[in-house]
This record gives C-alpha cells, sequence and structure tokens, in this order.
C-alpha cells in the first residue's frame, strides 16, 4: 500500500531501507538490499550476501533463510503478494512472502523470464525455447506455444501490466 525505498550510500557507508506514508519518508534502518520486491504485508529483499529477508510494514523480520546461490536473482511477487518467484542463474523458486517457505512449484528447464498470471498462483515461465504456465501451489504445468513476450510485471491484484518505457514505468498487455 506505500513505497519502498532502498538507497545505497554514497560514501561507501551502509544503505538506508525506507518507506513512504502520507506522504512523508520514514528511515526503517540500515538495510542495502541486491533485490527487493513489495508483497501484502511488506516486502521481500535479498541481501548481496545471500540472505532472503521478509519484512513487514513496520520493518521487522517476520522469516530470513539463506540462498544456495544469491547471484542475479530476480524477486516477482504475484498480484496477490502472497507469493514471490525466484529466479536466476539458471534456478527457480516460489516461497510464501511471510513465511519464506518454499511452494512445490519447480519446472525442468534454467529459468530466465518470469510473469505472474492475475487472480490465480499460475506463473508464465521461460526457459530459452521452451515455455510452460505453472502453478505454484501443485507444480502442475502446461506447455505454451512459443512467442516472444516483453519482460513486464503485474501490478497489484487487477490485469495491469507494466514495464520500463523510456525510463517511466507504460502500462503492457499480459503475457499469452
Amino acid at each position: 500500500g506505500a513505497p519502498w525505498l532502498a538507497s545505497a550510500a554514497l560514501d561507501g557507508g551502509t544503505g538506508v531501507l525506507s518507506r513512504l506514508e502520507g506522504g512523508q519518508v520514514f528511515e526503517l534502518g540500515a538495510f542495502a538490499p541486491a533485490a527487493m520486491v513489495g508483497t501484502a504485508t511488506g516486502v521481500v529483499a535479498l541481501e548481496p550476501s545471500g540472505q532472503l529477508i521478509s519484512l513487514s510494514t513496520s520493518g521487522e523480520v517476520s522469516a530470513s533463510r539463506a540462498l544456495p546461490l544469491p547471484r542475479k536473482v530476480q524477486l516477482r511477487a504475484s498480484g496477490d503478494g502472497k507469493l514471490v518467484a525466484l529466479f536466476g542463474g539458471g534456478r527457480f523458486a516460489v516461497v510464501d512472502s511471510v513465511t519464506l517457505a518454499s511452494t512445490p512449484a519447480e519446472v525442468p528447464c534454467p529459468v530466465s523470464g518470469v510473469w505472474w498470471r492475475a487472480g490465480a498462483p499460475l506463473l508464465v515461465v521461460e526457459c530459452a525455447d521452451l515455455w510452460l504456465e505453472v502453478n505454484a501451489l501443485t507444480s502442475e504445468s502446461v506447455l505454451l506455444e512459443p512467442r516472444r513476450r516483453l519482460p513486464s510485471t503485474l501490478l497489484g491484484p487487477g490485469e495491469l501490466y507494466f514495464q520500463s518505457c523510456d525510463l517511466l514505468p507504460c502500462t503492457a498487455e499480459p503475457p499469452r
């Protein structure tokens, strides 16, 4: 419900995690994540060391866990903010956004892109020349027609997707 900001220190010091609320910026503490995504209850962030952390809106840690290979991991939250897909370095996982417990979701290939479907725990997963629709809760999957899909992100529970457009966000078509 409110934007989160992570800023690196210009002098090489520690970064700061803040939250914008009611027109004011509130600093929540020293923190410089490598990746961060908003969820239904706060944010999930990945530290450069590979520690995955779930933070509540007050900045309290709800859960944390270490990732085996933290390099270049990207995070994508489902439309309802209850699940987070992690992918990068050929690996893929889906976790609960509060507890960070893994779901059964898995794919048989190195993942290079992920799009959440609106209104369901379904993801479109790109693996080189293979495209799958995967249920994040059961791991059931179906093959999709191979086609070029533009990188975009689902914003909230509606069917509004956005993509980068001249350094500003622009709306995009849902992945088909």
